[in-house]
């Protein structure tokens, strides 16, 4: 039996470690036929307007507005499994609290990056690049700290 891939919610795919794929849970239509992709990093899988006759799903499956002698592609992209796996984690408990976290994380990306200068590196190559960011990193460190100590000194004296 092959494991479940679902391209979107439309159109549920079935495909086997041997690369034959069903476009329905009805396992009524199959190719064996694999196309390396030229445009992107996968698999593309054709159906024929014959192929597709009589399955249930195929409303679902094939745009209304094409005619029904065009065929049905299928992109399987190299990466889903890496997709699937991340999918999974974010809705596990420590996905979730994760996901908490992200905003407190994301301001201080934006704050690099609109106001410290860390959106693009002044030179060239990975350590000097590495080391701007470490640099902005720092000076956005220093405003905060020295924000927190004026809020101190001002909380003191009044």
């Amino acid at each position: 039996m092959g494991r479940f891939i679902s391209l979107s919610p439309r159109h549920p795919v079935t495909a086997s470690p041997r690369l034959p794929i069903t476009p329905s849970p009805h396992h009524r239509v199959t190719s064996t036929v694999a196309y390396r992709s030229a445009s992107g990093e996968g698999l593309t899988f054709r159906f024929s307007a014959k192929q597709c006759a009589g399955c249930p799903l195929c409303s679902l499956c094939r745009d209304p507005d094409s005619p029904p002698s065009h065929i049905r592609q299928v992109f399987i992209s190299d990466y889903r499994p890496y997709i699937e796996a991340a999918k999974a984690y974010l809705h596990s408990a420590q996905g979730k609290a994760d996901l908490k976290l992200r905003p407190l994380i994301e301001r201080f990306v934006f704050m690099l990056t609109h106001y410290d200068g860390a959106r693009r590196a002044r030179r060239r190559g990975q350590e000097k690049a590495d080391f701007q960011a470490k640099m902005c990193a720092t000076a956005r460190n220093l405003r905060q700290w020295l924000g927190l100590l004026e809020r101190k000194v001002s909380h003191a004296t009044a």
